[in-house]
């Protein structure tokens, strides 16, 4: 096709036409498709630019599984998909490994909740003291208060 529309032009055009053809064979090779390597095109270079760019700002090193959640949270907020907390990566999913865990003691727990609570009300005197019932104490002091006594 080329060698045709190089013999029909003439000047600059055949000139350019003649450039093209000249590129096109010394680079056949690399613009053939290999039949054993299957590629996703020009989408490769996109991806691995944006997962390059992140992972070399700041200096940063990643190790494999971080570098793999990095991938996986690039991929994931690309691709507009809900962010799913504790998905195994590709490595977990291949070795499954069972995990011990000690059996919960809830005397334990309520140990360290009141625990909590006592080290509150010593330090946090608003909650018992003359401004109790006020709102920003009774309405947003005391559920912190709360709140932390049960994350601890």
């Amino acid at each position: 096709m080329l060698t045709k529309m190089e013999k029909q032009s003439e000047g600059a055009k055949k000139q350019r036409i003649s450039k093209l053809k000249s590129y096109m064979e010394k680079n056949w090779q690399g613009i053939v498709g290999d039949d054993d390597v299957v590629s996703l095109g020009a989408i490769e270079g996109q991806v691995f630019h944006h997962v390059a760019r992140r992972m070399k700002r700041h200096g940063a090193r990643w190790s494999k599984p971080g570098a793999d959640a990095l991938v996986r949270l690039i991929a994931t907020r690309a691709n507009h998909e809900p962010l799913r907390a504790n998905t195994p990566s590709r490595s977990e999913m291949q070795a499954e490994v069972p995990v011990k865990t000690k059996p919960v003691n809830e005397a334990e727990i309520a140990r360290r909740v009141e625990e909590a609570a006592t080290w509150l009300e010593k330090h946090m005197p608003a909650l018992v003291g003359p401004h109790a019932d006020r709102p920003w104490v009774k309405y947003v002091l005391r559920e912190l208060a709360r709140v932390s006594a049960t994350v601890a």
